[in-house]
């Protein structure tokens, strides 16, 4: 990119394949130059962000609010604390939207005519309730961080909005059953008996290592170690008998795994979104499984508290000793047995056994197909040969062309065929 022109640790630049200008900046953590568009091919309006963002970098300390353009509040947010979190994706396209309808405001400016302006845009442009009160909480949450770190001397009060109807649809045993049908790979086998058993978000299972286990008590500590627990709190449950066999099986220290390696957030949503679709069970998404459970669990006569704490939705009153209430041996025992129960009612509906005692009894998973190799081994494919196209580019289905007949026909090697469960 060609600099035009530097402020502090800012520079404006021009991409060659692109009109707009962009103002850099490098990344004092990651050591990466990161680049952000004006949104205009106008230079003087192009100077005039870049003026206003050095601006915006000084340090702050308990600025009066109509001194503090919103922007440089957001902006901060977002490179701080937003970018780290796996809704950074809705973070910044809800950043992007207030710098595009209220780029020049300041903090003081942000009032409830202001936040209720924006919110008849989202609206006028088809937005559910619910979209809307997450891009002002992407606000509100920027500023009271601001006030919190002494940055601002107060920010505005906020509007209430409607809650939108939320994700409550439960999937049936048959679309739970066909979930497990339609897995191909042990990790997304495993995902699912995890996320029934545990009730966990997407994410706490994806982190999920074997320290977290304890097989002498039984728990598994869904929150690791050196995390600090946050407002989506991730609790200590007792082990489902279910799932105690599947989870001595390997060696590796994430459950979910790719040779050895985690996963991240985005490559297994594209995973599970696809083995939806395989599945044909419809309304389904990443959050489904935690719903049914919590469904289920009350619907199983389960009280409002232990399922609340088997939710991770609070430890209330406990105080300190509330940190050692997993280690009494009727610790949240009623939810335990309720999905040990739901295992055993699904069972008969699989295609593989879940509730066998001795794993190595079980029939082992096929051998992977090609789209299965695809999907689970993107890297390889793609460097045994250059015409492999990945999953949803371009909208196309994975294509593997010619390849047995370059490697068979040529060489006379053939593909590998799983033996043992890894």
């Amino acid at each position: 990119m060609e600099r035009i022109r530097q402020l502090g640790r800012f520079w404006l630049a021009v991409r060659p394949d692109r009109p707009n200008f962009y103002i850099c900046w490098m990344d004092k953590k990651s050591g990466k130059v990161k680049a952000q568009s004006t949104r205009t091919t106008d230079l003087a309006e192009a100077e005039r962000q870049l003026a206003l963002r050095y601006q915006n970098d000084r340090v702050l300390d308990r600025e009066d609010p109509a001194a503090v353009p919103l922007m440089a509040i957001l902006d901060r947010y977002y490179d701080e604390h937003a970018s780290k979190l796996p809704s950074a994706n809705a973070a910044r396209l809800a950043i992007e939207f207030f710098r595009e309808v209220c780029p020049d405001i300041s903090v003081a400016d942000f009032r409830k005519k202001e936040q209720r302006r924006v919110a008849v845009i989202l609206r006028g442009r088809g937005a559910s309730e619910g979209y809307v009160s997450r891009v002002l909480s992407v606000a509100r949450a920027a500023l009271l961080r601001a006030f919190d770190d002494e940055e601002l001397s107060s920010v505005p009060k906020f509007i209430k909005l409607k809650r939108g109807p939320g994700r409550n649809h439960v999937l049936a045993p048959e679309e739970v059953a066909a979930l497990f049908n339609a897995a191909r790979t042990e990790a997304q086998f495993l995902f699912l008996l995890l996320a029934v058993a545990t009730a966990a978000r997407p994410q706490a299972i994806l982190d999920l290592t074997r320290e977290q286990v304890d097989f002498r008590r039984n728990l598994i500590d869904l929150n690791p170690p050196g995390r600090l627990q946050t407002k989506k709190r991730r609790p200590i449950l007792p082990l489902p008998s279910t799932l105690i066999p599947w989870l001595r099986q390997g060696t590796a220290e994430y459950f979910i795994n790719h040779d050895d390696r985690p996963y991240t957030w985005g490559g297994w949503r594209a995973i599970l979104r696809r083995l939806i679709q395989r599945a044909g069970v419809k309304r389904a998404s990443a959050y489904t499984i935690r719903h049914t459970m919590a469904t289920e669990l009350y619907t199983r006569g389960v009280s409002y508290g232990d399922v609340k704490m088997w939710l991770g939705h609070s430890l209330e009153s406990m105080g300190t000793t509330g940190g050692y209430i997993h280690l009494k041996p009727e610790y949240l025992q009623a939810p335990r047995r309720a999905i040990d129960d739901y295992f055993r009612e699904l069972e008969p509906l699989l295609k593989r056994s879940i509730c066998a005692v001795d794993l190595e009894e079980q029939p082992l998973p096929p051998p992977l197909a090609l789209p299965e190799m695809m999907e689970s081994q993107p890297e390889l494919m793609g460097a045994l040969h250059p015409r492999y196209t990945p999953a949803g580019e371009g909208g196309r289905e994975p294509k593997l062309r010619n390849v047995l007949s370059d490697l068979v026909g040529v060489t006379g090697f053939e593909p590998a065929t799983p033996t043992s469960r890894t």
